[in-house]
C-alpha cells in the first residue's frame, strides 16, 4: 500500500524511511519510550518492519520538519470484522503538547474516510 501525507492541525504525517532509521531509533531508546516498546535488537525490528506488509507506519513531524515520533497501523480487512489499530510513540522532550493526540486523529480520519474503517455496533453489521 502507497502510504500518502497526511496534514493535521499540530503534525505532518508521511511514510517512514532507511532515512528515519537513526531519528527514530534514539527516541525508542529513550527510557519513557522504551519501558513500553521493549526489544532486544531495535535495528533489526526497524528493518523487520520497514518490510512487513501487514505494518503501516508514519513518522511524527512536529510540523516545522523535525521528527518526534512514529506512529502506525495494521487492518483487518474481512468484511465482517474491518478495522485498524494504531500504535504510536512520541519524544519524551514534546510530551504534554498534543502531539500525540493531533497524529491520531490525522490517522484516524484517513483511516476512516480514505480506506472505510469503522467500529460499529452489532445494528451496523450486515444481516
Amino acid at each position: 500500500m502507497e502510504l500518502p501525507h497526511l496534514t493535521g492541525r499540530r503534525v505532518a504525517l508521511r511514510p517512514i524511511g532507511e532515512r528515519d532509521r537513526s531519528t527514530i531509533l534514539a527516541i525508542r531508546r529513550t527510557e519513557a519510550v522504551a519501558r513500553w516498546w521493549p526489544v532486544d535488537d531495535l535495528d533489526d525490528e526497524f528493518t523487520a518492519d520497514l518490510a512487513d506488509p501487514d505494518l503501516h507506519q508514519f513518522v511524527i513531524d512536529d510540523g516545522v520538519g523535525t521528527v518526534v515520533g512514529m506512529i502506525q497501523f495494521a487492518e483487518e480487512t474481512d468484511p465482517q470484522y474491518r478495522h485498524a489499530s494504531i500504535d504510536l510513540f512520541v519524544d519524551p522532550a514534546v510530551h504534554r503538547r498534543g502531539i500525540a493526540t493531533d497524529a491520531i486523529s490525522t490517522l484516524a480520519e484517513w483511516l476512516f474516510g480514505a480506506l472505510g474503517h469503522h467500529r460499529g455496533g452489532a445494528t451496523d453489521r450486515p444481516a
